[in-house]
C-alpha cells in the first residue's frame, strides 16, 4: 500500500530515481522559491530549510520501506511487511507532523507557491490515512501470504481469509478518499509537484482496482472451504492426455476432496468409465456436431470443448455412479501434477519409482504404456494411485512453497489449459472465471478466439507422439471493417516406424481402420470466434471436413489419419467481427508433452 502513499517519485521517463531522492530535492527548491517571492530570509529561511531535510530524510525511509513491502509480498513474509508496515507509519506521522508546523503554515500563505504547499501537506495527510488505516490494518491480516500459515496440516485457515476480507473490506473506502483528495488538488506551479502528483493518481488508482479484484474474489472463498461446518465436496478429474480429448485427454481417475472448515479430506480415485446405464443430459447441438456418445460414456464427456458443460455432464455422471453430489468440478493433468510435485517434493509410488517436477508426465502418460502395455487393470490402477498421492502429496505439503512460484506456476498452467474448474454457484462460477480457469467457448466478439481440439480416435495412447504447430498471420482489414487472418494447422505423429513395430497394443491402438501400426486417427474440431467464421478450410490429407455449429459460434469438424513421421496440414482464413478491439488468438487442446505445442502470431515476430 505504501506505494500509494504519495512519496514516490519518477523521472521524465517513469524511471524510479533512488540516487538523491530528486522528488524530495524540490520540495526543497519549492520552500527556496517560496522564500523568495515573499522576501524572507535570515534565521526564518534556515528553520525552513532545515525543516525540509528532515522530511526529505523521512521520505527516504519510506521510499526503502515501500521497496522492501514489495518483496515482502512477493515473497509471502508477512514478518518484513508488517516491519515496513510500522516504519512507514512512523514516518509518514513525522512527515505530517512537520508540515504542519507554524513554519509551513505560514509559508503556505506566500501567493502563487504557496498553493503547492498546501498540496504537499495534503499528500502528507493522504499519507497517514493510507498508512493508518488501510496498510498497518492490511500488514496485520497478511499472515495469508505465508502459505505455512495459510495451509499446514492439511487444512486452510478460513478464520485468517475472512479476517482480511474484513480488513480489505474497510482499506478499500480509504484508498478511494485518498484518490478524490489527491485528484481535486489544483495543478501545481512547479512542473515537478505536477509530475509527483500525477505519479500518485495512478498509484492509487492502481492500487484501488487491485484490491476490488482481490475483494470480488476474498468473500466467497470461505463458503467455498466449508465454512460453518458446511461441507463443499469437489469433484477432481485426472486427465490422461496421452489419449486426447478436446479439453485434455482421456478423463480415466475420478476422486472427491471434501472441505469441512477448511479441513481438507481427500477420497481414493477411481474410474466409472465402464460402468453401464448412465445417461446424463446431452443437447440436440452437441449430438448434431460432436456425434459421439459423450452422454452415455463418461470416457467422452471431455470431447465437448467447453468446460462448463463438461462440469454439468461430470456431476449428473458422478452421481448416477456414486450417489453423491458435488459442489463443482476440477480437471487437471499431469503436467499440472507435474508442476505441482515440483514445488512440493517429489513422491515415491507403490512399485518404488520415484516422480519429481522432471519425469511424471513421462512416467504417466508413456512409461507406463510401455511398461504394462497388455495389462489394462495395472495400468488403471497405476494411474489413479499416482494421481491420488500427487493429490495428497499437493494438498499436505503446499505450505512448504512459495507464495510467489506457486502463483506463478499455476497461472501459467491456468494459461496452458492445464486445469480447469467448474462451480454449480453461480458466484462462484464468476469467480472460476475472473482467474480463466472455466474453459468456457468465448461468445464476447470483441476478444476473437479460434478453437482447435483434438480427440483420438485410434483407441491408444499414441497421442504421446503428436505435435501441433498453429500459425496465424496478420490481419487484413476488410471493406465491412471484419478483419481476416491466415490460419495454418500442422499435426506431426513423432513416433518412428520402429517404434511402432515393437509398441505394446495399449500404445498404437486397435481401431480397425489404422493403416499401420503407428498410423494416428483424429478427429478435429474448428469453432470459429464469436460473430466470426472460419472460411476456405482445406486439407490434403484429412479425410472429410463437415460444417456445424455449436455453441454459439460456426463450427466445422474433420477427420484424418497420421502415419508415422508424417503430418496433416489445414489451411484457413478466419474472419473476426468488426466489433473485435483484440487481435485473433487461438485455444487449442493442451498435449501430452509440454515441448508439443507451438502458436506463433505474425504480429509478435
Amino acid at each position: 500500500m505504501a506505494s500509494h502513499s504519495g512519496v514516490e517519485f519518477y523521472d521524465a521517463d517513469g524511471a524510479y530515481e533512488r540516487k538523491g531522492h530528486t522528488g524530495c530535492a524540490v520540495l526543497i527548491v519549492l520552500l527556496c522559491l517560496v522564500l523568495a517571492a515573499a522576501g524572507v530570509a535570515g534565521f526564518f529561511g534556515y528553520r525552513l530549510y532545515k525543516s525540509a531535510k528532515v522530511v526529505q530524510d523521512d521520505a527516504r525511509v519510506v521510499m526503502s520501506s515501500v521497496d522492501t513491502i514489495k518483496d515482502s509480498v512477493m515473497s509471502g513474509n508477512s514478518e518484513a511487511l508488517q516491519q515496513s508496515a510500522a516504519t512507514i507509519s512512523t514516518n509518514a506521522h513525522a512527515i505530517h507532523d512537520e508540515v504542519n508546523t507554524s513554519l509551513w503554515r505560514y509559508a503556505s500563505l506566500i501567493p502563487k507557491y504557496g498553493e503547492d504547499i498546501k498540496s504537499v501537506q495534503v499528500l502528507a495527510d493522504v499519507l497517514v490515512d493510507l498508512s493508518d488505516n488501510a496498510l498497518t490494518p492490511i500488514a496485520s491480516s497478511s499472515e495469508v501470504m505465508n502459505l505455512s500459515n495459510l495451509l499446514s496440516d492439511g487444512s486452510i485457515n478460513v478464520a485468517a481469509l475472512q479476517s482480511l476480507s474484513g480488513t480489505l473490506d474497510a482499506a478499500l473506502p480509504v484508498i478511494s478518499r485518498s484518490a478524490e483528495a489527491v485528484d481535486a488538488l489544483p495543478e501545481a506551479n512547479v512542473d515537478r509537484v505536477n509530475d509527483i502528483l500525477a505519479k500518485v493518481k495512478d498509484k492509487l488508482v492502481t492500487g484501488d482496482e487491485m484490491l476490488r479484484k482481490v475483494q470480488e474474489v476474498l468473500p466467497y472463498v470461505p463458503a467455498m472451504l466449508g465454512a460453518d461446518g458446511q461441507t463443499r465436496n469437489y469433484l477432481i478429474i485426472a486427465q490422461n492426455n496421452a489419449e486426447a480429448r478436446s479439453l485434455g485427454g482421456l478423463p480415466g481417475s475420478w476422486g472427491v476432496v471434501s472441505i469441512t472448515d477448511g479441513h481438507i479430506s481427500l477420497g481414493d480415485f477411481t474410474t466409472i468409465l465402464h460402468q453401464e446405464g448412465l445417461q446424463v443430459d446431452g443437447t440436440e447441438e452437441e449430438h448434431a456436431f460432436f456425434a459421439t456418445n459423450f452422454d452415455t460414456n463418461p470416457a467422452q464427456v471431455n470431447v465437448l470443448c467447453d468446460f462448463s458443460r463438461v462440469g454439468v455432464l461430470s456431476q449428473q455422471y458422478w452421481m448416477q455412479a456414486t450417489g453423491q453430489w458435488v459442489n463443482g468440478v476440477i480437471a487437471l493433468d499431469p503436467i499440472f501434477l507435474q508442476h505441482m510435485i515440483g514445488l512440493t517434493g517429489s513422491i515415491e509410488i507403490y512399485d518404488g519409482s520415484v516422480l519429481d517436477g522432471n519425469n511424471t508426465a513421462w512416467r504417466l502418460l508413456s512409461d507406463v504404456y510401455w511398461r504394462y502395455g497388455y495389462d489394462s487393470d495395472e495400468q488403471d490402477y497405476y494411474f489413479a494411485e499416482v494421481a491420488g498421492l500427487a493429490a495428497k502429496s499437493f494438498f499436505n505439503n503446499i505450505g512448504n512453497a512459495s507464495i510467489t512460484e506457486l502463483g506463478k506456476t499455476v497461472f501459467q498452467l491456468i494459461d496452458d489449459h492445464r486445469i480447469y474448474a467448474w462451480m454449480e454457484n453461480a458466484d462462484e462460477e464468476r469467480i472460476v472465471e475472473s482467474f480463466g480457469m472455466d474453459g468456457k467457448v468465448k461468445s464476447d466478439p470483441t476478444q476473437p478466439e479460434l478453437g482447435i481440439y483434438v480427440d483420438d480416435d485410434t483407441y491408444s495412447k499414441m497421442s504421446w507422439y503428436l505435435n501441433t504447430d498453429i500459425a496465424v498471420g496478420d490481419g487484413v482489414k476488410n471493406e465491412d471493417g471484419t478483419t481476416s487472418y491466415d490460419v495454418k494447422v500442422v499435426f506431426t505423429n513423432i513416433m518412428t516406424p520402429e517404434d511402432s513395430w515393437v509398441s505394446p497394443l495399449y500404445v498404437h491402438g486397435g481401431n480397425a481402420y489404422k493403416r499401420s501400426m503407428g498410423d494416428m486417427l483424429y478427429f478435429i474440431h474448428f469453432l470459429a470466434p464469436a460473430g466470426g467464421s472460419i472460411e476456405d478450410l482445406a486439407s490434403e490429407e484429412a479425410d472429410w471436413i463437415t460444417d456445424g455449429w455449436v455453441y454459439g459460434v460456426q463450427a466445422k469438424r474433420s477427420y484424418t489419419h497420421t502415419d508415422c513421421l508424417e503430418s496433416t496440414t489445414y489451411t484457413m482464413r478466419v474472419v473476426v467481427p468488426a466489433e473485435a478491439t483484440e487481435p485473433l488468438t487461438v485455444r487449442t487442446t493442451p498435449l501430452a508433452r509440454e515441448d508439443a505445442l507451438t502458436i506463433t502470431y505474425a504480429w509478435e515476430q
